[in-house]
């Protein structure tokens, strides 16, 4: 998978998003609704920003396995900034409660795992 092509193809979308969040939900959402949706695009851009090194290091090392990482952060993108996105524009408190819920219970965050394809024996 073309995790360049990927990230670049987000980072045009969080631009569109954003500039649209900005200028056309700045009358509509409230100052919380704003506040969640400007999270959501940093936490675009930030995702977008790893697809784009991804990229970059299947490029310059393409013996690499890295298609877990990218789907993971692609995962992210949809579900994550998604959720955030949805809470912003239609103040469905469900999500809300889904995020709290994990912060209440300890979860600091979500680390995408995945592996080189290497073999783990030595040699």
């Amino acid at each position: 998978m073309n995790f360049l092509l990927w990230g670049g193809a987000s980072g045009c979308l969080v631009i569109i998003i954003g500039a649209f969040g900005a200028h056309a939900l700045r009358d509509i959402l409230d100052d919380y609704g704003q506040s969640i949706f400007a999270k959501a695009v940093l936490y675009q851009i930030f995702h977008t920003l790893a697809l784009i090194a991804l990229g970059i290091i299947n490029l310059i090392r393409p013996e690499l396995q890295l298609s877990t990482i990218g789907y993971s952060f692609l995962l992210g993108i949809f579900f994550f900034s998604g959720s955030l996105y949805l809470l912003a524009i239609t103040g469905i408190k469900s999500f809300e409660k889904i995020v709290n819920f994990q912060i209440d219970n300890g979860t600091n965050g979500l680390i995408p795992v995945g592996t080189t394809g290497e073999s783990p024996t030595l040699s």
